[in-house]
């Protein structure tokens, strides 16, 4: 555990700490006031976190330091502090961060285009200097005096200058789940302003809906609905949204990084673009920002005889990823990369798609087999051949006939059913029934499917496929 950072009252003779604003992991914002200008500044205060941890710090100054733009909160010091605890001054801001303004008591239509255009206007003059921010979110959004013509980005502090050396290993995730491009979520090292682009086009979309786009008690589980889900159009949730801007999101929210606007530029060009909105728009707001998925309710319109196609999912992963809300740790000794094509053949075999996380969580999908009980079948293999590859894995596959937005949930429920997995493996002696080695889960539907096949034990509440069935 990292030690508290030994905090003076006044640092260099020049900042005075009044109050403490905010905590976190890394450390803590306090609001003060810079001697020289009796104007009020914020100070944050970072634990010491080794040569890496310097180095990201002396990045973030020297990003904030030549970033000077009305729409970027604006930098004024850094230093180290006697204990080694590193500190950085900038403007304190009196207003309202957007994740409460989302709250209460939402946003319309005009007002959620002030925001675009605002951020936009921030990330391009930060992306022509070559900086990603790497982490656009509401609550690193602020707004003066309740003004949104005035929006401030805040928190450079995992943004990258494209000419500066990684500070990240190979597969380490960098910013916040829910709003993370499907590139940061696989860990790529090599992260662009469109990753900007869909991390805001996930905040227009709950500025527009009063819904978070992607969202899950599991980790693993919001992943594979950032990599996989395609969420509805705002539309179909706000009706009143007009079809350019409507296209305009989720052109932002594309799994592929070159269909994306390619930064705040190019952002900026399409929303001046923009059709004048219809008057009714400008005015109506969403309700209060909810945390609940748009799954967990049927789109307006929609009905049980929408367009549905038969799923198998297999899922790989090991305990920590299957933790509520934990973090990805990436492995030091994989590739998501290379596992994923060492796996390519194999994964052909069984007509997979696989994906690979950065701490080497797996997901397979299979589909348009001749069959439900050959598609399932070939499930189970592909599982089989992900154990014999990865023997300490917690394994699960699940079966459904879903409509293309209930295909993350599958994936939410095979996820919940591992950690059940994974917390009795933890108390195996209390628990009566012992599994053998190298069992794969199934869901209700995948054991009915395969039960003819393979050689299935129930226990625990659930079922297991032990092997194939011999003569």
């Amino acid at each position: 555990m990292l030690a508290s950072p030994v905090v003076p009252h006044t640092i260099d003779d020049r900042f005075v700490l009044e109050a403490e604003a905010a905590s976190g992991g890394m450390g803590t914002v306090y609001r003060g006031r810079d001697l020289t200008t009796g104007t009020p500044v914020a100070i944050k205060i970072i634990r010491r976190a080794g040569v890496t941890g310097q180095k990201r710090f002396d990045r973030e100054a020297s990003i904030l330091a030549e970033l000077a733009h009305p729409a970027i909160v604006r930098y004024v010091a850094h230093g180290v502090l006697v204990d080694g605890s590193l500190y950085l001054v900038m403007d304190w801001i009196d207003g309202e961060l957007l994740d409460h303004r989302m709250q209460h008591p939402g946003l319309s239509a005009a007002e959620t285009l002030t925001v675009a255009r605002r951020v936009a206007d921030a990330l391009a003059f930060a992306h022509a200097r070559g900086v990603v921010h790497r982490d656009i979110k509401p609550s690193n959004l602020i707004a003066p005096d309740r003004d949104l013509e005035r929006l401030t980005v805040i928190d450079f502090g995992v943004a990258r200058a494209s000419a500066a050396g990684s500070l990240t290993e190979t597969g380490a995730v960098i910013g916040t789940p829910s709003y993370m491009a499907p590139e940061q979520v696989r860990g790529e090292r090599a992260l662009g302003p469109p990753a900007d682009m869909f991390a805001l086009g996930c905040v227009l979309y709950a500025c527009l809906t009063g819904r978070v786009t992607f969202q899950s008690k599991r980790f693993l589980a919001l992943r594979a609905k950032i990599m996989f889900w395609e969420p509805p159009p705002p539309s179909e949730l706000a009706p009143e949204v007009p079809p350019a801007l409507d296209e305009l999101v989720m052109r932002m929210l594309s799994k592929t990084p070159a269909v994306r606007p390619q930064d705040g530029a190019e952002l900026l060009a399409l929303l001046d673009a923009l059709p004048p909105l219809e008057p009714r728009t400008t005015q109506l707001r969403r309700a209060r920002l909810r945390a609940e998925h748009p799954t967990q309710r049927m789109r307006p319109g929609a009905s049980f005889e929408e367009p549905s196609r038969r799923v198998s999912i297999v899922v790989a992963t090991s305990a920590e990823s299957l933790e509520a809300g934990a973090a990805a740790t990436p492995d030091p000794d994989s590739d998501p990369s290379v596992i994923r094509d060492s796996l390519e053949d194999s994964m052909l075999a069984y007509g997979a798609a696989l994906d690979v996380m950065p701490d080497g969580a797996m997901i397979a999908t299979l589909t348009d087999a001749e069959s439900a009980e050959e598609q399932a079948r070939l499930a189970v293999k592909c599982a089989q051949s992900l154990r014999a590859r990865f023997p300490d894995s917690f394994i699960g596959v699940g079966t459904g006939d879903v409509r293309a937005e209930e295909e993350a949930d599958l994936i939410d429920d095979i996820v919940q059913a591992l950690a059940k997995d994974a917390m009795a493996s933890l108390f195996a002696d209390s628990v009566e029934t012992e599994l053998p080695a190298g069992c794969i889960r199934l869901d209700d539907r995948t054991a009915a499917l395969v039960e003819r096949d393979f050689a299935l034990i129930r226990a625990r509440g659930a079922i297991f496929v032990r092997g194939e069935k011999t003569e």
